[in-house]
């Protein structure tokens, strides 16, 4: 099986209306890494982290319209014959699909993205260490705690090494923990990380009830609440 990791750069973290700016995706042949123009000003927050000025991004475009860049991602990453890695799945995802209708992207392409199951190094690392309630599941930290030799700077395509090789080493552990997952049963594998991860947000809803506290939306990798509601809209 093809496996390739996935890491993207937003102006911000509103499903709503920031846009992605670049995609990196890394596999067994090389590092893809794609600048998208965007109109929408990144928050400072998100210009201090990945420094992608809209200069830069006119400079460095490889696609002439936000939609057909958007398109080649969707599918390259929603090929049946591929599994695809990200940290925090439920943001690059979710980004994703909302950016796609955002783009008026093909309904095939968003329908191919709607069944992509992809494995997160942050739910994995609490399937690995359960216990670790209080210790960050941040890219740094598992990258220190996995022993990587690449260290997250802010660039997509440097993070997307950084995910692939905290992703082996995860894979690693946990098919050796699960006697019913093989290394080529990936399948399985992303199965058992979507039923934790919802888990893992049903737990988190339980704790926000308990605390008087609004839930959060559910669902993996994608946010349906946000998806919804920018189907109607577009």
């Amino acid at each position: 099986m093809n496996v390739m990791t996935l890491d993207i750069e937003t102006t911000g973290l509103d499903y709503m209306h920031d846009d992605i700016i670049e995609v990196a995706i890394h596999g067994d042949i090389g590092t893809a890494d794609i600048y998208i123009q965007s109109d929408v000003d990144s928050a400072p927050e998100a210009l201090e982290r990945h420094h992608l000025t809209k200069d830069f991004l006119a400079g460095h475009k490889k696609y002439d319209t936000r939609r057909s860049a958007l398109e080649v991602v969707a599918s390259i990453i929603s090929d049946p014959e591929s599994h695809v890695v990200a940290h925090n799945a439920r943001f690059v995802f979710t980004m994703l699909m909302c950016n796609m209708i955002r783009e008026h992207v093909g309904s095939d392409l968003l329908d191919a993205m709607s069944k992509v199951v992809p494995l997160d190094t942050m739910v994995m690392d609490v399937m690995l260490n359960p216990n670790a309630r209080g210790r960050s599941r941040s890219l740094p930290s598992l990258c220190k705690l996995y022993g990587t030799g690449i260290r997250p700077n802010g660039s997509a395509k440097r993070d997307a090494k950084c995910i692939a090789e905290i992703a082996d080493a995860q894979i690693g552990l946990l098919v050796s923990d699960n006697e019913n997952v093989s290394d080529a049963d990936i399948d399985s594998l992303s199965k058992l990380v979507a039923r934790r991860a919802e888990e893992q947000q049903f737990d988190r809803n339980l704790w926000l009830e308990t605390h008087g506290r609004d839930e959060e939306p559910t669902g993996y990798p994608y946010l349906w609440r946000y998806i919804e509601e920018l189907s109607l809209e577009f």
